[in-house]
C-alpha cells in the first residue's frame, strides 16, 4: 500500500508547514497523526484536504465532529484551489529526490529541510513560521555553532518561574518530611510493611514497644520476638 504526505497548516498567518507519513487510504492512521499535531499547536478551526481518501470517509467526518473543526474540501487536483499546499508538496517531492539521489535517509532529509524552512524569515510576513507560530525562535545548528551570549527575556521570566516552583515543592517535601510526633519511651505502636501480594495488610500483624527516642529517631523492639528497628 503506496504512502502519501499530510500537509497542515496550523493557521494561515504563520505560513507553518509540517509533513508526516501515512497510509493513503488509513483513516485511523491519519486521525493518529493529526492528533500528534493537534497536540502540539491546538485543534484549528478548519482543517483543508482534497477530498480523497480518506478525508471523503464518514470516520473522518466523525472525527471532525468530535474534535470540533471545520472540514473544508477544495477540488481535487485543482493547484489553485490548494495552492499553499500544492507549492509545499513541490519543495518535498524535491527533496525526496535529492536525498534519493544522495543515497540519504529520506525522513531525516525531510525535517532537515522543515527546520530551515521554520527558522527563515518568510517573504509574505518577514518573520521566521516557527516564530510567527510559537512566539520564540527555534534553536537551529547555527545556535550550536554561535550560540546566542544572552537568553531572552521570556526566557529568563520561564526559568525564573519554573526555579520558585521547584523551591516551593522542595519545601513542602521537607516539611512533609519533618513532621513532629508525640511518641513516649513504652508506647504499643506498629510498623508499616511492604505490599506483597492483595492479601498484605498495611500494618505488621505484630506490636512493637518504644524504648529509645533520640529527637525525630525513634527505636522499637517487637514482642513476638525481640526484633528491633529504627525509624528517623
Amino acid at each position: 500500500m503506496g504512502k502519501e504526505q499530510i500537509q497542515s497548516v496550523p493557521t494561515r498567518s504563520t505560513k507553518v508547514q509540517d509533513s508526516h507519513s501515512t497510509q493513503a487510504i488509513d483513516p485511523n492512521a491519519t486521525k493518529i497523526k493529526l492528533k500528534r499535531i493537534f497536540a502540539t499547536h491546538g485543534v484549528p478551526r478548519r482543517v483543508e484536504s482534497d477530498n480523497g481518501p480518506p478525508f471523503n470517509s464518514k470516520e473522518f467526518q466523525d472525527f471532525a465532529k468530535e474534535e470540533g473543526f471545520e472540514h473544508h474540501r477544495v477540488t481535487p487536483g485543482h493547484p489553485r484551489a490548494n495552492c499553499k499546499a500544492e507549492s509545499f508538496m513541490k519543495v518535498l517531492n524535491k527533496t525526496e529526490q535529492i536525498a534519493h539521489l544522495q543515497k540519504q535517509d529520506r525522513e531525516i532529509a525531510i525535517q532537515d529541510m522543515l527546520m530551515g524552512y521554520r527558522s527563515t524569515p518568510h517573504p509574505a510576513t518577514s518573520t521566521p513560521p516557527y516564530e510567527a507560530l510559537m512566539g520564540r525562535s527555534v534553536r537551529s545548528k547555527l545556535d550550536h555553532k554561535n550560540p546566542r551570549e544572552e537568553a531572552s527575556m521570556k526566557d529568563e521570566k520561564i526559568n525564573k518561574k519554573d526555579g520558585e516552583y521547584k523551591e516551593r515543592g522542595k519545601r513542602l517535601r521537607e516539611n512533609r518530611n519533618t513532621k513532629t510526633h508525640n511518641f513516649v519511651v513504652g508506647d504499643f505502636v506498629s510498623l508499616r510493611q511492604t505490599k506483597k501480594t492483595k492479601w498484605t495488610t498495611v500494618y505488621e500483624p505484630a506490636f512493637y514497644v518504644v524504648f529509645r527516642i533520640d529527637g525525630s529517631s525513634i527505636a522499637a523492639r517487637r514482642i513476638s520476638d525481640g526484633r528491633e528497628m529504627y525509624r528517623d
